[in-house]
């Protein structure tokens, strides 16, 4: 009897949806992509991001929990986000302990969910994901030296605080003051940075703005990696951080806090960089920042072990992962 499911169409589902399907018809499984689906409609399995009430949903989250994102912050913060989102997080915890199965985009997530809503982990499968970011890779080679002298970063921080902003800019300030004749410049990818007060004076009591230069959306990531020498994730909390594997895949040298889902996939000094995103997570990153710009010139082999790990991380091998979290094998 040939297997049948259903998947319902939302954002990130766009990702994987060609490549799921392809690898269902290789294995005599009927996919069908739907906007809704009847509560008794004959599937084995739903996979969704959006909650429905089905007998046989599998749900995919590629975020934290609110609870542990919560966790985060100072307990003053963290009682108002809590009774803020008690509706929320009550619902979530229904919908995550009715579903049949669970997959999730890193360890990091699976262990919230065991924790903070009580999933039984035989229940919750991890499916690392893939990344649409192309280039040409064959002649992309780190460079051997600084341009003009000044050691460039980039990073993504669409979300300012969440993402890290207020974190490398610490550890920015911090790197200054500890090796004042090292010039370093960073260049941050952040829509709003006019229209928030609060960024923008952190940047003048610090004497920053002669060192960073904010972005908007960039449509050509390609270019924008190869203009750095070396790319940061410090999200303060971050389910994988796909942003990683593409910096990675462009052939530059990645620094990652601890607490970033991707730094599961590393190892510090082989393939990345991580630094301990502890209370002096800010100090570790300016510190981290000062290694990479010391062993500069003796990354190569570094770049090419994280140019290799990042080639893995293909939409092909996510869907694998699920399709096998569902039915134990695939057939190709």
């Amino acid at each position: 009897m040939k297997k049948k499911i259903a998947i319902l169409k939302n954002g990130f589902v766009e990702n994987y949806v060609k490549a799921f399907t392809d690898l269902c018809n290789k294995n005599n499984t009927q996919c069908d992509v739907l906007d809704e689906i009847n509560e008794f409609a004959d599937y084995e399995f739903v996979l969704t991001e959006r909650w429905r009430t089905h007998k046989a949903l599998c749900f995919i989250t590629h975020v934290h929990s609110p609870l542990y994102k919560a966790k985060t912050s100072n307990i003053f913060y963290r009682t108002i986000f809590l009774l803020g989102h008690l509706s929320k997080i009550l619902k979530m915890r229904k919908n995550f302990l009715s579903a049949v199965k669970v997959f999730v985009v890193s360890s990091t997530v699976k262990q919230d969910l065991i924790e903070n809503y009580g999933l039984v982990p035989e229940k919750v499968f991890v499916a690392y994901p893939g990344f649409s970011y192309q280039q040409n890779n064959d002649l992309k080679k780190i460079p051997k030296i600084c341009k003009d002298g000044v050691f460039n970063i980039a990073m993504s921080a669409p979300g300012f605080v969440t993402k890290g902003g207020y974190v490398m800019l610490d550890a920015l300030r911090i790197f200054r003051k500890l090796y004042p004749d090292i010039k370093i410049h960073l260049s941050i990818i952040y829509p709003k940075h006019k229209t928030n007060l609060g960024v923008n004076l952190y940047i003048k009591l610090f004497g920053l703005s002669d060192c960073v230069t904010f972005l908007g959306r960039q449509e050509d990531m390609a270019a924008y990696y190869e203009k750095a020498d070396c790319f940061v994730c410090p999200s303060v909390y971050e389910a994988f951080g796909r942003v990683v594997v593409e910096a990675m895949y462009a052939k530059r040298p990645v620094i990652l806090g601890s607490n970033v889902g991707a730094s599961e996939i590393v190892k510090d000094g082989v393939n990345a960089f991580v630094y301990n995103a502890d209370k002096k997570r800010a100090y570790n990153l300016a510190q981290k920042i000062k290694e990479v710009y010391d062993r500069y010139n003796d990354l190569d082999e570094l770049i090419e072990n994280a140019y290799e790990l990042s080639k893995t991380f293909t939409w092909e091998n996510f869907a694998k992962q699920i399709f096998e979290g569902l039915y134990g094998k695939t057939a190709g």
